[in-house]
Parts: C-alpha cells; sequence; structure tokens
C-alpha cells in the first residue's frame, strides 16, 4: 500500500482506483479473515473511502473478470441472487456474526427480551433492525420481534408464515445452526449479548471512520460541518465507552441478577 500510494495524488479517484485494483487481490488471498479485515480497514484509511464501497468494487470486478473468462456462462451469472441483490458488502466475519445472532433469535425471539434487559443495565438502547447491515437480516429480525406480540402461534411458526418467501431458505439455514442450542444456557445468553455488542462496535467504528473522512474534506473545503462531524463523532465515542464496559464485565450478571 505505502509503496503504491508513494509519490502518488490519493485524492485523484482514479489513483485510488488504480491501488485499489492493485492491492485488493491481495489482500483477499490471505487466507486469515482477522487479517483480511484489519488491512481492508487501513486501506480505507489511506484511501479515505468506505471499506464498504472497496468490498463491493472488488465483488463487481471479480464479477466482470469471471464473465470475461466464462462468457458460456454469463447468462446463468446474471440470474443469481449475488448478481441482483443490492445488498452492501460487509466483511465476512461481520455477516457471520449477525446470521449467529439471528439463528439464535429467530428460534428463541424471547431471548431478546433478556439481551434488552441486560443492555438497558449498561445504558444502551434496546435491540432493533439497525443494529444489522444485511436488509435480509434486518427483515428476519423485524418478523421475529413481531412474532413476540401475538399468542395465536409459537413465535418460531409465526416467523416462517410471515417472512418472505424468498427468505425461507436462508431462514433454515441459519436454523440448522440452533438445531440443538439450550436457550436457557448461561453461554448462549452471554454470547448473544457478546455478539450484539460487538456490532454495534463495528458498525460505530465504521460510522466514525466515514465522519472522520468528511470532517477531512469539510475542513480542506473551508465548509462550516466540522463541528457537525464533530459532534457526531463524540456521541459516538460515548456509546462505544459504553459498549467497551459492557464487554469486559460478566455480562451474565445481568441475566440472572
Amino acid at each position: 500500500m505505502d509503496s503504491l500510494a508513494a509519490g502518488q495524488d490519493i485524492n485523484d479517484p482514479k489513483v485510488k482506483s488504480d491501488i485499489v485494483r492493485q492491492v485488493m487481490p491481495l489482500i483477499q488471498d490471505i487466507p486469515n479473515a482477522v487479517e483480511r479485515d484489519t488491512y481492508i480497514q487501513q486501506l480505507a484509511r489511506l484511501l479515505k473511502v468506505d471499506e464498504r464501497a472497496l468490498l463491493a468494487d472488488h465483488r463487481r470486478t471479480s464479477r466482470q473478470t469471471h464473465k470475461r473468462r466464462t462468457s458460456t456462462r454469463a447468462e446463468l451469472d446474471e440470474t443469481t441472487p449475488e448478481s441482483q441483490t443490492s445488498e452492501p458488502r460487509i466483511a465476512q466475519p461481520v455477516k457471520t456474526l449477525e446470521e449467529y445472532c439471528l439463528s439464535i433469535i429467530i428460534r428463541h425471539p424471547e431471548l431478546i427480551y433478556r439481551v434488552n434487559r441486560a443492555l438497558k443495565e449498561a445504558n444502551l438502547p434496546s435491540m432493533s433492525a439497525d443494529d444489522f447491515q444485511l436488509t435480509d437480516h434486518q427483515e428476519i429480525f423485524k418478523v421475529s420481534l413481531a412474532s413476540l406480540n401475538q399468542d395465536q402461534v409459537e413465535p418460531l411458526n409465526f416467523a416462517l408464515d410471515h417472512l418472505p418467501y424468498p427468505l425461507l431458505d436462508y431462514a433454515d439455514q441459519l436454523l440448522i445452526q440452533t438445531k440443538d442450542l439450550d436457550p436457557y444456557a448461561e453461554h448462549v445468553l452471554d454470547d448473544l449479548l457478546r455478539s450484539v455488542l460487538r456490532l454495534r462496535e463495528y458498525n460505530l467504528n465504521q460510522s466514525n471512520n466515514q465522519l472522520r473522512f468528511l470532517m477531512e474534506d469539510a475542513q480542506e473545503q473551508g465548509t462550516l460541518r466540522t463541528e457537525e462531524y464533530q459532534k457526531a463523532i463524540y456521541e459516538n465515542t460515548l456509546v462505544l465507552n459504553k459498549i467497551y464496559q459492557a464487554l469486559t464485565t460478566k455480562m451474565s450478571q445481568a441475566f440472572t441478577g
């Protein structure tokens, strides 16, 4: 990254695109997911772009290359769900964490109440669809939450009856992960809450990174929005401090206290 950026005007969109084109394939070849995510964050900071934009551009370029090399399958590729979706591209560890949370929540949505109780103890807001980045995940959470506000059928059956048809197979895949789950095991509650906190930590850090880029641009252009961005970063940081404090405590005490 440093070698490619040396002597270059990294504010030039063409230069940014060229660096991304050369670096992203190298990052994607790294087998360790945590290391990949770290290097993507570093590249985003270097180029002052959003991580999701890097991932989306790389995936788009990869698909275009794949289509050129396998032109006989291009028509099939165009009809795949991945090529049709408008979902944001998020880091795989975050997607996995969201799926883990939902695999528990869709099967045992009553645990939302217990998570919310612990969040309240930490002076944090209750769970909401905004805790998830992917639209499909937001929809699954909303339906799971709605299943608690009725008493006609079992919550799981309600959720499966009210999920959009394209999400049913996906929901079944999530449920496989928790078929033997004991919802009253202490570690389940603890892991679920910590996962929610980790998702919020990631989302807030992403927000702060983007705000810092915007603030730097505002300072260079002499606009009056610098203080607005500073305030938003400060407010995000206050919430992050609460999250860090919650993560360092014995969270199960909040469940069983």
